[in-house]
C-alpha cells in the first residue's frame, strides 16, 4: 500500500509529496470518501483464495457492458501455480459448456 493510501486509511496526514515534472502529466485527487466507496466497490467484486492466511489468487469479476456482474474473472495477482491453475481449470470449463 502506498503512503498515499495509508494515510487515508488510518486518517493520517500525507507522508509524501508529489511533484510533476512534465506539462503532459495528470493528477487526480482523491478525497477519503470518495476513496472509501472505490475500495468497497473493488473488494465487493474481489475474490481472494487463501492458503496459511496469505492470498494465493486474487480475482476481479468482471462487468459487462450493461453495468451488470459477469460469471467471469480476470486475475489480479496470484502466485504462478495459484494463476495457471486457475487458467487451466477456466479452459476446461470453457470446453464443457461448449459440449452442452
Amino acid at each position: 500500500m502506498t503512503l498515499v493510501k495509508l494515510a487515508l486509511v488510518n486518517d493520517a496526514p500525507r507522508a509524501a509529496s508529489i511533484i510533476l515534472r512534465d506539462e503532459r502529466c495528470h493528477f487526480l485527487r482523491v478525497d477519503k470518501e470518495d476513496f472509501n466507496r472505490i475500495l468497497r466497490d473493488v473488494e465487493a467484486k474481489t475474490e481472494r483464495l487463501k492458503e496459511n492466511g496469505k492470498d494465493v489468487l486474487v480475482l476481479e469479476k468482471l462487468s459487462r457492458s450493461d453495468g451488470s456482474q459477469s460469471n467471469k474473472y480476470t486475475i489480479m495477482a496470484g502466485t504462478p501455480e495459484k494463476m495457471v491453475n486457475y487458467i487451466m481449470d477456466s479452459c476446461v470449463d470453457c470446453r464443457e459448456d461448449d459440449d452442452h
